[in-house]
């Protein structure tokens, strides 16, 4: 078991990425809704989840998440939007999208309550999102990072409009 670890950690990134490929290559065979149906952790599991309790959320001192998200990131670019919906298009919820723009939950809300995120789902008057409500796409949340709203090389957690 622990050689297995060390095998897996000498071909990092590749080895990580291999994995995340299979699960990528896999989804379509488990799909039981479509893409824009989908949470997120159906597909991947806890895998933005479990990185909230890794050290850090700074990209350059935390390599695990880096690789996710770079990974993300060109899993988003290489599934455009289209007429149809793909694996860009799964739904992730307030704590995977927070883990994703490395920022609190709070933050997340506060950017949907600006307008800045959109909700994927009609909600009742008056209702509050829960933290493990999918609600977000995928393409939504990496989009919004790579807008410039907070860089890879900052390690500032607030996400401020342009204004």
């Amino acid at each position: 078991m622990l050689s297995e670890a060390v095998d897996f950690f000498s071909r990092w990134p590749v080895a990580m990425v291999e994995e995340l490929d299979q699960i990528v290559q896999g989804a379509a065979l488990k799909l039981t809704k479509n893409y824009n149906h989908t949470k997120f952790s159906d597909v991947f599991g806890d895998l933005l989840t479990a990185t909230r309790k890794l050290p850090s959320s700074d990209l350059h001192r935390n390599f695990v998440l880096k690789t996710i998200v770079d990974y993300l990131e060109q899993l988003v670019r290489s599934n455009p939007k289209k007429g149809e919906d793909n694996i860009a298009d799964l739904q992730l919820s307030i704590l995977e999208a927070s883990a994703l723009l490395s920022s609190s939950t709070e933050q997340v809300y506060r950017l949907y309550e600006e307008g800045y995120l959109q909700c994927s789902k009609r909600l009742k008057l008056h209702s509050k999102l829960s933290s493990d409500d999918a609600v977000f796409y995928l393409r939504q949340i990496i989009e919004l990072r790579r807008a410039g709203i907070a860089s890879d090389y900052s390690t500032n957690t607030v996400y401020l409009p342009s204004w």
